[in-house]
């Protein structure tokens, strides 16, 4: 089990940053969603397409 938990492992890795990108995604859509409410969803609109660009990072 201690091998699986260690932090050199990439799956380790990518279980936390798939995590995180999931958080990300979760809560850049739920903003976006309730700036689209509140009708200033353009200005924070574009503040969430950015984000978005952390994406591929991922992947690299």
């Amino acid at each position: 089990p201690a091998r699986a938990r260690s932090p050199t492992e990439p799956s380790d890795v990518e279980r936390t940053e798939a995590e995180q990108l999931k958080l990300v995604l979760r809560r850049s859509r739920h903003e976006m969603h309730i700036s689209q409410q509140s009708g200033s969803g353009t200005d924070k609109g574009t503040g969430s397409k950015p984000g978005v660009s952390d994406v591929p990072s991922d992947d690299s």
